[in-house]
């Protein structure tokens, strides 16, 4: 990682589960600055904006929406290569920030947990407040802050609310370091992480190989599906491939078990950091969006709403729309009547009369 100077242009990773508002946050960050490709070697979306914050310029890299840092597709893995600065092709970043659900904070500080361990100076935001509130869910912001350790800004995308604590949160974040991340496994699974580490260490200092960040260890060793293997480890590290099942089984005998350690682990932590940040109601709250499900997802009424919802796209396409179409129609057939009256028989004039009035006018009168 490296630090931001007070005048270089500091880079941020969006990174957030899906349906948490993360693509409409960078919409509204980057405006029309920004630039939408591929990964090269990839068919993963690249998006790429920029901001300014008080002077400052940011990079901002919207990476694809995952509910896990645990790389078991080309989409996961360009997230988690992105974060650890393991790219070419993209800058590595200064801080993350990490966009979350504050409906749902149990399911999206699983991801949280994962950004936190990279060490990268991170922001949450709390997004969707208005929909928590909504649904009678109450957010202690400065506890979640305390309990956390980074910041914590509430934020409505879809309406531009709290975007300037966000960007001075972010340039904040970027030019400082961050907190020694603390792991939330085991010890016993701690100490088969670094004894991997050593071997790999070894043997990527032997073949004149960086070495590994702690991250992808541990990724190695939760990898039970054989992803990561592929990915990271040659035919010839037969050395390795041993040890990850000798410590797989060591996990096992000790009661944490491969991949459900992680599992163990994370929400334990999110357990912990939610200690009394969410207040729900009693009962869930009713919101209009619930009333009308009600209704649309009702096996009677729900059916006649369709129906009814049918009849009316049918009628606005054949008895609706007929009034505009013959208005453009009745437009176009003046137009190509002045223009005839206007001009000389021969080509030209059946050019511009059939071709370009009466074929725009078609198109339009379709459209």
């Amino acid at each position: 990682m490296h630090l931001a100077a007070a005048d270089s242009t500091c880079t941020v990773a969006l990174i957030g589960n899906p349906n948490t508002g993360k693509s409409t946050l960078f919409s509204a960050l980057a405006g029309v600055r920004q630039q939408v490709g591929n990964y090269p070697g990839v068919t993963v979306e690249k998006k790429i904006g920029r901001m300014t914050h008080e002077g400052r310029r940011f990079t901002l890299i919207d990476l694809p929406g995952t509910y896990s840092l645990a790389p078991r597709s080309p989409d996961e893995m360009v997230a988690v290569d992105v974060l650890l600065g393991r790219r070419s092709d993209a800058p590595a970043p200064d801080a993350a920030l990490c966009i979350v659900d504050a409906s749902n904070l149990e399911r999206n500080l699983y991801l949280v947990s994962q950004v936190l361990e990279l060490g990268l100076p991170t922001v949450v935001a709390l997004n969707m407040i208005d929909v928590a509130r909504d649904r009678g869910v109450r957010v202690d912001v400065e506890r979640l802050k305390r309990q956390l350790g980074v910041a914590v800004i509430e934020v409505q995308a879809n309406r531009r609310l709290g975007f300037d604590e966000l960007k001075a949160a972010l340039a904040q974040a970027a030019g400082g370091k961050a907190a020694p991340p603390e792991s939330p496994f085991p010890d016993v699974f701690g100490r088969e992480v670094e004894r991997l580490g050593a071997l790999l260490a070894e043997r990527n200092a032997a073949s004149g190989q960086d070495p590994l960040p702690r991250y992808l260890v541990e990724r190695l060793l939760l990898d039970s599906a054989g992803y990561l293997e592929g990915r990271l480890l040659s035919a010839d590290d037969e050395s390795v491939r041993e040890e990850l099942i000798s410590a797989r089984r060591r996990l096992g005998d000790a009661g944490y078990p491969v991949p459900a350690v992680e599992a163990m682990a994370r929400y334990g932590w999110v357990s912990r950091v939610l200690d009394g940040v969410v207040t729900r109601p009693a009962e869930r709250a009713i919101t209009a969006g619930d009333r009308i499900d009600q209704v649309l997802t009702h096996w009677g009424w729900g059916t006649i709403s369709f129906l009814l919802m049918m009849v009316l796209v049918f009628q606005s396409v054949f008895r609706l729309a007929s009034w505009p179409m013959d208005w453009i129609d009745a437009a176009t057939g003046a137009a190509g009547q002045w223009v005839e009256s206007q001009m000389a028989d021969g080509a030209l004039r059946s050019l511009i009369v059939t071709g370009l009035i009466g074929g725009v006018g078609g198109v339009v009168i379709f459209v």
